[in-house]
């Protein structure tokens, strides 16, 4: 479950339960953070991936293999 920080009608109110939401909320940035990058190296994967019908080079890159467009 995703911590966040809002109006602060709900809080931690002893030092142990502060300490845990800091954890929770650095873990969480984290893993948005990795998600956000798998998500971004898939899509660029699937841009780049070579195509055997086509011979032509990429427009952006100058390369054969690369079928960006």
């Amino acid at each position: 479950m995703f911590a966040r920080v809002g109006f602060g009608d709900i809080t931690a109110k002893t030092d142990f339960g502060q300490a845990v939401v800091t954890i929770q909320l650095i873990l969480d940035l984290v893993l948005i953070g990795a998600v956000a990058r798998l998500l971004v190296t898939a899509a660029r994967t699937a841009l780049h991936r070579p195509d055997q019908q086509a011979a032509e080079p990429c427009q952006i890159h100058g390369d054969s293999r690369c079928r960006c467009r």
